[in-house]
């Protein structure tokens, strides 16, 4: 009987899914950006930031955007496009009192109390088949600095730098 308690256990765990699974108000994009959106289907709303070197994401600012998160103030939001689709939010909050602390009730508020891989240190995570957030308030010269991450696009990137590094190490 125990062998077969085991068995269906095992069975069970192949049958789960690999994925991550949605956390509370798991966003499809950013803003009313859905990931993967072109930029020219959004380009009128946006202006470019410098020079992008080449290999790297395109990023932008948008046009009247709303600098605030909750009651966090927010110094840029940067809308970042990879191979043309959008694919991440980099937000970095205002210098000041309050601001780390409404950051992070605003991020927990509309997602939840995200994964903390470091009890003492106010970073967050939260993953998702769909998106991925990184949150991290630790003082200094920002208080607070978010990433917003299509998931795809995230494993993508991460293998485009896997290859990078592999073919890198056949040089040495």
């Amino acid at each position: 009987m125990r062998t077969i308690s085991i068995a269906v256990a095992a069975g069970i765990w192949i049958l789960l899914p690999a994925g991550t699974i949605a956390f509370q108000n798991e966003p499809t994009g950013f803003r009313g950006i859905a990931w993967g959106t072109p930029l020219s289907a959004v380009q009128n709303q946006l202006r470019p930031i410098g020079a992008t070197p080449a290999g790297q994401d395109h990023a932008y600012v948008r046009i009247g955007d709303n600098m605030t998160i909750g009651g966090a103030m927010l110094e840029k939001i940067l809308y970042k496009f990879h191979h043309g689709g959008f694919s991440e939010a980099f937000i970095v909050a205002q210098k000041g009192p309050g601001n780390g602390a409404a950051m992070i009730a605003a991020f927990q508020a509309q997602f939840g109390e995200g994964r903390r891989p470091h009890r003492s240190a106010d970073d967050y995570i939260w993953e998702g088949g769909t998106s991925t957030i990184f949150l991290t308030c630790h003082g200094g010269s920002h208080p607070c600095l978010a990433f917003v991450q299509s998931t795809a696009a995230l494993a993508h990137q991460d293998a485009e730098k896997a290859a990078v590094a592999a073919r890198a190490g056949r040089d040495f």
